[in-house]
């Protein structure tokens, strides 16, 4: 029984590294401003070592109308909470014609508000 101890209480310690070595802008972000149709644009952000992935859903105001779009995000750490980020659009409506963004963001607010600038837009952590 020692043995199962030892091993569960190793297995919590990892997972507890694991969690605290992460970059901290994984997570879950919400765009701070609602689009015209009332809902917000989502995206989530995972480590993969040497850059953060994700993929999201992107409320895009078009000329009269929203579009929403779904968009892959890599992200590479540029310097201790600043990133550059690019986004490649996918989705109907034409999303897939619209040329990938890249926005240079910058954690702020004890890392729960990400800035990416006019173009970018303020993003809230909810997770």
């Amino acid at each position: 029984m020692k043995g199962l101890q030892w091993q569960v209480g190793m297995l919590s310690v990892s997972s507890l590294l694991m969690v605290a070595c992460s970059d901290p802008a994984v997570g879950t972000w919400e765009a701070d401003e609602k689009a015209s149709n009332g809902q917000r644009s989502e995206f989530v952000l995972t480590d993969e070592g040497d850059k953060l992935q994700g993929e999201g859903d992107f409320q895009i105001q078009g000329i009269g109308a929203v579009i929403e779009c779904t968009g892959k995000i890599v992200a590479e750490i540029k310097r201790d909470r600043e990133y550059a980020v690019e986004v490649q659009w996918q989705g109907a409506d034409g999303c897939d014609m619209i040329p990938d963004t890249d926005y240079d963001c910058t954690l702020e607010k004890d890392d729960t508000q990400l800035d990416c600038g006019t173009e970018g837009g303020l993003w809230n952590r909810i997770e």
